[in-house]
């Protein structure tokens, strides 16, 4: 029984630290989307 605890102990712990990691990369990460300008169409119509 004391064995099952500190395995339910240990992954809950482990599953902590690891939404700290994930947490700390998701602030330091920026991403940058980056539109394309719309293409010139041959027909000469403005829409998008």
């Amino acid at each position: 029984m004391q064995d099952q605890v500190r395995e339910l102990l240990r992954e809950r712990l482990l599953n902590e630290e690891v939404e700290r990691w994930t947490k700390g990369l998701r602030e330091k990460t920026r991403i940058l989307v980056y539109r394309r300008p719309p293409i010139a169409s041959s027909s000469g119509s403005a829409s998008r």
